[in-house]
């Protein structure tokens, strides 16, 4: 159904990752909700343009797709937002998998109009049991651990391991630092 897909990448649409995660919860898996968004996006869009920004999108997207399993429910949430679902993993397998997205955005070269410029993403994550918490709340407290990973410098995940928030945070440091040799468009 077109509906429930994003028109620009293909990904399914908010209401549809919405939908997916309520079923999810509802068959009592256990879950890890990854909410991911592109660091200094609008630093794209103030230099290139709306147009050459959506490029951008479409090429992260292409990334996080192909670094994730086949059954993770992936979507764009709009804008520069993702958000991922990742089912029945360990606390430890969700936080290399995060950071294998964040090193998978960085070490791409994407196509922004008619330059190439490299990017960077932040995660924040959180596990939710069946029953503990609406997907309202699930949303929250990852998009809390986002704040967090992009308030500290960007380019990393940062997962609340229990469904209780911060509480059990895990933190990764963050990378090396990469000395650019294209257009870097990190803060």
């Amino acid at each position: 159904d077109l509906g429930d897909h994003d028109h620009l990448t293909g990904l399914w649409n908010r209401r549809r990752f919405e939908k997916e995660l309520d079923r999810s919860r509802q068959k009592g898996e256990r879950l890890a909700l990854l909410s991911i968004d592109v660091d200094a996006y609008n630093a794209v869009i103030d230099r290139h343009g709306a147009r050459a920004a959506e490029g951008l999108i479409g090429s992260i997207s292409q990334v996080l797709a192909k670094r994730l399993r086949p059954n993770t429910t992936l979507a764009r949430m709009g804008g520069d937002e993702f958000a991922a679902v990742l089912r029945d993993r360990t606390p430890q397998i969700v936080q290399s998998l995060a950071d294998g997205l964040c090193a998978g955005v960085r070490e791409q070269s994407h196509a922004v109009g008619s330059s190439r410029v490299d990017a960077t993403i932040s995660i924040g994550g959180a596990f939710l049991d069946a029953g503990t918490q609406t997907h309202h709340e699930a949303l929250l407290a990852a998009d809390t651990a986002l704040y967090e990973a992009k308030v500290t410098g960007g380019d990393q995940a940062i997962l609340h391991e229990s469904s209780q928030g911060a509480g059990g945070l895990l933190v990764r440091d963050r990378p090396a630092a990469v000395v650019p040799q294209r257009e870097q468009l990190t803060v």
